[in-house]
């Protein structure tokens, strides 16, 4: 996790520097983008009385080591090979009660999950998703359901039109330490 804040980055170009990795990886031809949106299952820590910050680590780290390792895994089984068929795998944002005008947060709370985009070789795509039946992999969904820290997910290609609709989605006027990049 990149700390913007204590390189002396300003929110603004933490986002400059955002949009200029994202629009780079937009504009490769050998990969496909994937937006993906996870939600935790966090009875198990919220009965323990684990504070926030915990649960912001548990979230995190149950995305980038399970949930991703399941994408790779189904990409390629050596893991030698995982850099190579899903390279950039550290943009994501960890939310908890993000709410907005539109959208206020429920009185019980909202769930802590993460909205993450990561590309994918062009040749590998398939192994993670049907384009001809615009669904995630059948084998690649009961794997994720498999997760015991997992309570939903949505997996699917990133348009090339909504790109910087999803990466505003994820920022969300967010300071820079509060970016997890």
């Amino acid at each position: 996790m990149n700390e913007n804040n204590e390189l002396g980055m300003t929110t603004r170009d933490a986002s400059r520097n955002l949009r200029l990795i994202f629009d780079w990886m937009m504009t490769n031809r050998d990969w496909q983008m994937f937006t993906a949106t996870v939600v935790m299952k966090t009875k198990r820590l919220r009965d323990s009385k684990q504070p926030i910050e915990n649960m912001k680590s548990w979230t995190t780290y149950n995305y980038k080591h399970r949930v991703l390792n399941k994408v790779r895994r189904r990409l390629c089984r050596s893991s030698a090979q995982w850099n190579q068929v899903l390279p950039i795998d550290y943009l994501y944002q960890y939310e908890f009660e993000q709410g907005s005008y539109f959208k206020p947060v429920p009185r019980e709370g909202a769930p802590h999950h993460i909205h993450a985009v990561f590309p994918v070789r062009m040749d590998c795509a398939s192994r993670i998703f049907n384009f001809s039946n615009n669904q995630l992999h059948h084998r690649l969904e009961k794997d994720l359901r498999s997760l015991d820290c997992v309570s939903s997910f949505l997996i699917e290609p990133l348009r090339y039109e909504d790109g910087h609709k999803w990466l505003s989605y994820m920022l969300k006027d967010k300071t820079a330490k509060e970016l997890t990049l």
